[in-house]
């Protein structure tokens, strides 16, 4: 016969308030350590030395032809894409239009060759 033992609730192991707190905290504290450093990541990745070329949009002209003629060999045209559009407050699927003035970021040594590439 199978003998089952009767438990008193409060005999068991209870976490403290002060246990529990401490892995909250301990938990936020991480996550803004994570955070933090994503932030460090990211502007690392961006160079803060960015200058910016005015351009007004023409008819056929697109965010690509832009964003090829101001990346250079080292940089990945997508990245300029992304940077033109973050700059411009302009959404993932944006269309610009003839007229339109945008700015376009590129290195402070490639303003001047960008400038003399656009038409």
């Amino acid at each position: 016969m199978k003998k089952t033992i009767k438990r008193n609730p409060s005999s068991l192991p209870t976490a403290s308030i002060t246990y529990i707190w401490r892995r909250f905290f301990t938990g936020i504290f991480i996550a803004a350590c994570i955070a933090f450093a994503g932030m460090q990541l990211g502007w690392a990745s961006h160079p803060h030395n960015t200058s910016y070329v005015t351009v007004y949009v023409r008819e056929g002209d697109t965010i690509w032809d832009y964003a090829n003629l101001a990346a250079d060999s080292h940089t990945d045209v997508r990245q300029v894409m992304c940077d033109i559009m973050t700059v411009n407050d302009l959404p993932g699927n944006a269309q610009i239009h003839p007229g339109q003035v945008l700015k376009i970021p590129v290195s402070p040594e490639r303003a001047e060759q960008v400038k003399k590439g656009l038409p």
